[in-house]
């Protein structure tokens, strides 16, 4: 007998569910949110307001129609709103927990672009004491300034290390692009002076080394080491021995 009463709850719970359900649509509810989500800053802003329930208890209700109608008086006060940028974090975040976790310049540096962007976008809701929902919410918001500062210090926009801050960087980049030259220039010298050798006067590059397409026929005629052969075996790509000494 309870087995049975359990059964029908169930199915009065899923049709009760249906129905909700299929009143939202005749309501056009799901497309009132899409709308509603062209309006975010970001992605996750729009899978956020696309995930959002439809509330149905008065009370909060009540409290998500007065905090609206702040944002509202808020964003029409006339006062400026701040620029916003907020890059996806999601994949950052989540990986964040994990011990030993390290971040690459760029996330680092959206990372700071996001917390400047939110902390803009708190002192604008919060300009207006009289808005005292909106002041709540933004209420338990960190200051984090201090975090991104610190990254701002070392990285720029795009993730790459400021060589103001690391002043050896200046010397070894100098040293990289002089490198990177002398090399081009060995790699062009060997394709020009001795063309017959090579399938192709275009080098290659495999795992960040600079590769010459040659002959398998003339293999041994150049010192290096192969690091990769065609299909067919017609063409070696060596590395010469003088270019791995760079």
């Amino acid at each position: 007998m309870k087995a049975t009463c359990d059964c029908s709850t169930i199915s009065c719970d899923q049709k009760g569910t249906d129905t909700a359900e299929r009143s939202l649509e005749l309501l056009e509810f799901p497309r009132i949110v899409r709308m509603i989500s062209d309006f975010a800053y970001s992605g996750e802003g729009v899978r956020l307001m696309e995930g959002q329930p439809f509330l149905s208890d008065k009370e909060r209700v009540a409290d998500f129609i007065t905090a609206v109608a702040e944002a509202k008086t808020r964003f029409e006060s006339g006062d400026e709103i701040p620029p916003l940028t907020f890059p996806e974090l999601g994949d950052i975040t989540a990986r964040l927990p994990k011990e030993g976790i390290v971040l690459e310049g760029k996330e680092l540096a959206d990372i700071a672009l996001f917390i400047e962007s939110a902390s803009r976008l708190k002192r604008f809701l919060e300009r207006d004491t009289n808005l005292c929902t909106i002041r709540e919410i933004a209420a338990p918001m960190p200051d984090l300034m201090p975090l991104t500062k610190k990254i701002r210090t070392f990285f720029d926009d795009e993730g790459e290390v400021r060589e103001d801050s690391v002043p050896e960087l200046k010397s070894i980049r100098r040293k990289l692009n002089q490198l990177n030259v002398e090399i081009e220039r060995l790699t062009a010298d060997y394709l020009r002076n001795q063309p017959n050798l090579f399938q192709t006067d275009v080098p290659t590059q495999k795992d960040g080394r600079i590769l010459l397409p040659m002959k398998a026929n003339y293999k041994g005629k150049i010192q290096g080491i192969v690091h990769d052969v065609s299909g067919r075996g017609a063409t070696l790509y060596i590395e010469p021995l003088d270019l791995m000494e760079k």
